[in-house]
């Protein structure tokens, strides 16, 4: 197996409430995006693709 050299990761974590609040907002996006974009490139019908978004959609309300 080929391992490379490690790398170097520098991660600012936020400082106060709103920045963790802000944060949190964007990687939200960022998976309903993710979300998003993989049932737009599923292989079945629109109507299949609404009732799995719907589904996905009460499941997290039942979360909560």
């Amino acid at each position: 197996m080929r391992t490379s050299a490690p790398i170097e990761v520098i991660v600012h974590c936020p400082k106060n409430e709103a920045d963790e609040r802000e944060l949190a907002r964007r990687a939200a996006e960022l998976h309903a995006d993710f979300v998003m974009n993989a049932i737009e490139n599923l292989d079945c019908s629109a109507n299949q693709k609404q009732e799995l978004l719907w589904a996905i959609k009460d499941m997290y309300r039942s979360k909560r």
